[in-house]
């Protein structure tokens, strides 16, 4: 299954052309990967090792695009009793602190950046790092503005060729979907971030790139 996952996210045709090119959601969908590797080895138990990895992940994901990578991965980190694989007696309470944790040490990893740029770079560079490039793009985008349906009928584009097989859309039925703690985790993934996309102003069809490996894993 991982080898044919692997195989269909290749050859999936827009991640075959943007993952191919140098841009910003290629990274951060490296960083995305690792922060879900992370959340699963913490929800199974391992603790420490996952907190730094998350907090490395996020830290990462920041340095390539910035805050969205919150948007990628905190669904997942919030929604863990509906995904966990029950390997553990780790509480809710005692999960969110240890995701809180690892949200400090991605803070600790970009202000070592962050701080001296802010520092350095004057009152136009910040206000482009800290408004324009991130909360301007979500809540008024200067560029790529497009309707909150964009990326739900942009679907059947971002999942070619291998969706448009009836065999592999019927494997996506809602009961087969929630029979298993992986495919419910993937699901979450994919959908929360189609959502929460969906009602950001700026919209580029790149944007879901890191949320084709979680499409790719269902399909296979």
């Amino acid at each position: 299954m991982a080898g044919t996952a692997a195989l269909i996210l290749a050859t999936t045709g827009i991640f075959a052309l943007y993952g191919s090119l140098t841009m910003f959601d290629t990274m951060l969908s490296c960083a995305v990967l690792v922060g879900v590797i992370a959340l699963i080895a913490l929800d199974q138990g391992a603790d420490r090792k996952a907190v730094l990895l998350l907090g490395a992940a996020l830290g990462f994901g920041v340095f390539a695009k910035g805050p969205v990578i919150l948007v990628h991965l905190m669904p997942l980190a919030l929604t863990r009793p509906l995904w966990s694989a029950g390997l553990t007696r780790l509480g809710y309470g005692s999960w969110l602190l240890r995701i809180a944790a690892a949200v400090g040490v991605a803070l600790v990893i970009v202000a070592v950046w962050l701080g001296p740029a802010l520092i350095l770079g004057g009152d136009a560079y910040r206000n482009d790092v800290l408004w324009r490039q991130s909360a301007g793009r979500m809540v008024n985008a200067f560029d790529h503005a497009r309707p909150a349906w964009f990326f739900v009928a942009a679907l059947p584009v971002l999942l070619w060729p291998w969706a448009w097989r009836g065999p592999a859309l019927k494997m996506l039925s809602p009961g087969r979907i929630v029979a298993s703690w992986q495919t419910r985790l993937l699901a979450i993934w994919f959908v929360a971030t189609v959502a929460l996309f969906s009602l950001i102003s700026g919209k580029q069809i790149h944007y879901m790139l890191p949320a084709l490996p979680a499409a790719a894993l269902l399909l296979s």
